[in-house]
């Protein structure tokens, strides 16, 4: 069996975190719920790389929304989502999530830490 460590759930979600949130999606849609379980952590040293979401796997772990997709395509896991994508729809699926990485996680980052009225209004007490 699968196992997804990621961040605590918050705001009426399974995690606080948007890249937990996309690999939990993924695997809700390309693996049925017995194949693997959902692990809230508030450590990410549970995983050698010191990152969330972590898949721990038959003595292997793998972290990161990327090379968790990677590891559940190369060991035949489930449906892999992107198989039927052509070249340009890969090229735009990798360009779409650099952009998101780099540019949606600091803006979300920024709202829910940076404000003090926010962090005591919303934050805080989804904690």
């Amino acid at each position: 069996m699968l196992g997804l460590h990621v961040w605590g759930s918050a705001f009426g979600l399974p995690s606080i975190d948007p890249e937990c949130l996309a690999i939990i999606t993924y695997l809700h849609i390309s693996l049925p719920a017995s194949a693997w379980r959902l692990i809230p952590s508030n450590d990410p040293s549970i995983s050698p790389s010191n990152t969330l979401p972590a898949l721990h796997h038959e003595g292997v772990w793998t972290s990161g929304y990327a090379p968790i997709v990677d590891y559940l395509a190369s060991k035949s896991l489930g449906d892999n989502l992107d198989a039927g994508l052509t070249p340009i729809q890969q090229a735009d699926r990798i360009a779409y999530g650099a952009f998101l990485t780099a540019h949606a996680a600091p803006l979300l980052d920024l709202s829910l830490y940076v404000s003090a009225a926010n962090w005591a209004a919303t934050t805080r007490p989804a904690f």
